[in-house]
């Protein structure tokens, strides 16, 4: 934003040097990045923040100069003589698209004279970097600068029908803009639009069609507030950035609308000789609602470090537009001008009254005080956990919580309908999940479309259970893992390791056991409901081939999910250490045949019965089906590891406990040991 030392005197008489007319404007947190002479003038840039619309204008600029200077804000005239004909008998305004144009005015000036602006005027705009065009042009961007309050003059005489409508355009529209290049339009962007065509994009730029030439002797002055997103889409999509496109971005003042083309039909009738029809076209609601934020006069020192009396405070506020009421002993009423839409709450008015008093009147705190927070239990646990499995090769993933209403009810949690949202972030995802496994497998898809496999990814996160009689669903902390896996089910067996490596690593007393799974998202026979004691708290198994289908997904992962809340329940409150074995271990392997229906855990409760105290592991390695087994049989590979704390084992010491673990396994499991 540029602005003219001589210019911006219109509205603040101060008497600085430029060097000091800087420092004001940084003591008020304007950043000056630069200034230099023109002609007898100088020219000054400041960089704009985005919440400081309002600064995006000279007034604006002076407001604050007015209040660091101690002189007065004087704002220009606005007033002019009308005639007897009305703007309503020589034009006619439709608002289709009220919701994107919450206000629109339009006034109309007849017998005008263009030509040239005024000397001074032309300096003015020269100085701050706009080239002069004709006056009617020339006003329209001086009340822009000076306002903030973007205007364009359309050719009344060229306007079909003399008529006016903002509407949104029509999916293959072009119009030829002011630049001389044309564009195609669609229906996400604002048009004005006559009885035939669009004159112009919205907040955007005219079209050249109905600019003001020399032949114009009559206007038709739009001064409007549009709706910030579908401006910016449209500047965006037609890659054309104005003055105007930037301020209607970051949001114009609507109680400015009207006052800005006031402003200029004034300077119209006295530099064009222009006649001002009588009233004007106008769209909206004309009252603008008072905003007003309670300020507590205690919490300005304790947040600020300085004390500021309650009447100091008010009257700085007051300086720059701010009405202020109450005050006597209790918390101050502000109301907030409309043209600050960034002050919401008490810390923004805060911030006013440390930018007015000067940055540099806040002591700066040497020290700097620290509390240290030590990580809680809970997150120690999750820390321990992603370790784990990022050390396992899984990637993390970070998943939105709402899913498809079409994919939410795929969960093992819960059958009751998910809570849904009014407004979703995507519209297309208004359910809250009841599973982590969509996010997942959508995961999954996204790497499987990039040409990724091998895929290994984990997520800890939030489900949200809805609970009959109760408004709000119960939020229950889960631990999903996705694996690829391959016909021989490698995948279900690392994601297994995994989970039995992290039950060790968190100490977890309870024994885990595997059951037939019940999940029908997962395959039958390579699924697995996971208990710890009695309570079942996960499932484990490959995804059906329907569910992967679903999703897009060419094969079927396998997939684990557990809640985690009830993992760290069990979790050991402190770390055990055991020192290393001194003596060696003796192996056995059993490749036990046994009936199809026979599980793997009837076998191990079986050898755990009569296994002696040097029996220390028992490993389940494999099952094998093929020629060499019956039909209707199969073959288990057991593993069996015995080690003595005091001294080396002999061979019969771990041959007879397998003979009696063979026994019990033909009485119980009707296994024999496989030729």
């Amino acid at each position: 934003m540029k602005f003219s030392v001589e210019w911006i005197q219109e509205y603040c008489k101060f008497d600085l040097s430029i060097d000091e007319l800087v420092e004001r404007l940084t003591i008020v947190g304007l950043e000056v990045e630069g200034h230099e002479t023109v002609g007898p003038d100088v020219s000054v840039e400041l960089e704009i923040t985005a919440n400081r619309p309002d600064a995006l204008s000279l007034i604006g600029i002076a407001r604050d100069l007015a209040a660091v200077t101690g002189g007065t804000l004087v704002l220009p005239k606005a007033q002019y003589a009308e005639i007897n004909e009305t703007a309503a008998s020589q034009a006619f305004l439709a608002v289709e698209a009220a919701d994107l144009c919450p206000r629109y005015s339009a006034r109309i000036v007849t017998d005008v004279k263009v030509g040239p602006a005024p000397d001074w005027l032309r300096r003015r705009l020269e100085a701050i970097g706009l080239r002069p065009v004709n006056n009617v042009v020339d006003i329209t961007n001086y009340v822009l600068m000076e306002t903030g309050q973007p205007l364009h003059a359309f050719d009344l005489d060229k306007l079909n029908e003399k008529k006016i409508d903002v509407r949104k355009a029509i999916k293959g529209e072009r119009i030829r803009l002011i630049d001389d290049k044309t564009y195609t339009l669609d229906p996400s962007m604002l048009v004005i639009a006559d009885a035939a065509r669009p004159v112009a994009v919205a907040g955007v730029m005219g079209g050249a069609d109905t600019q003001v030439t020399e032949g114009t002797t009559a206007v038709l002055l739009e001064s409007a507030e549009f709706d910030p997103i579908v401006t910016r889409r449209a500047a965006r999509a037609l890659k054309v950035s104005t003055d105007s496109s930037y301020r209607f971005e970051r949001g114009v003042d609507p109680a400015g609308v009207d006052f800005a083309s006031r402003r200029a039909c004034a300077l119209l009738h006295e530099l064009c000789g222009g006649k001002i029809a009588k009233g004007v076209l106008y769209h909206g609601e004309r009252h603008i609602p008072t905003r007003s934020v309670t300020l507590r006069p205690e919490r300005i020192g304790r947040i600020l470090g300085v004390d500021v009396p309650v009447k100091e405070a008010a009257s700085l506020l007051e300086t720059i537009g701010f009405e202020v009421m109450g005050g006597r002993g209790g918390p101050l009423n502000v109301h907030i001008p409309s043209f600050r839409r960034d002050v919401e709450r008490e810390i923004d008015l805060i911030e006013e009254v440390a930018r007015l008093i000067g940055y540099d009147k806040i002591p700066e705190s040497k020290s700097i005080p620290i509390h240290l927070v030590l990580p809680s239990q809970d997150d120690r646990i999750a820390r321990a956990t992603k370790d784990l499995f990022l050390a396992d090769g899984y990637q993390e993933t970070m998943t939105l919580t709402f899913v498809s209403p079409s994919v939410a009810k795929l969960s093992p949690w819960s059958t009751e309908e998910p809570l849904t949202v009014l407004n979703p972030i995507n519209k297309e995802e208004n359910a809250l999940r009841l599973s982590l496994l969509p996010a997942l497998l959508r995961t999954r898809k996204v790497n499987q479309d990039a040409g990724q496999s091998d895929v290994r990814l984990f997520e800890l996160g939030a489900v949200h259970l809805p609970v009959a009689g109760q408004k709000l669903p119960t939020e229950q902390t889960t631990l999903a893992a996705l694996i690829d896996t391959d016909k021989e089910h490698t995948g279900f067996f690392a994601l297994k390791g995994t989970l039995e490596a992290l039950l060790e690593r968190l100490q977890v007393a309870d024994p885990v056991e595997f059951q037939p799974g019940t999940w029908t998202a997962l395959k039958p026979g390579v699924s697995a409901d996971v208990y710890l004691g009695r309570e079942r708290i996960g499932f484990l198994g490959e995804v059906t081939r329907e569910t992967a289908r679903v999703f897009g997904l060419k094969s079927t992962p396998a997939y684990l999910e557990f809640r985690f809340d009830r993992l760290v329940e069990r979790t050991g409150k402190q770390t055990g250490f055991a020192p290393l074995p001194k003596f060696p271990a003796i192996e056995r392997e059993l490749s036990l045949v046994v009936d199809e229906g026979v599980q793997w855990k009837q076998v191990d409760d079986t050898i755990r019965t009569v296994a002696p105290s040097i029996l220390t592991t028992i490993a389940y390695e494999d099952t094998y089906r093929g020629k060499q087994i019956d039909k209707g049989k199969k073959a288990f590979l057991v593993r069996l590891t015995f080690r003595a704390a005091d001294r080396t084992l002999t061979s019969d010491e771990a041959d007879n406990p397998v003979a009696e673990i063979l026994k019990a396994l033909a009485k119980q499991c009707n296994a024999t040991l496989r030729s």
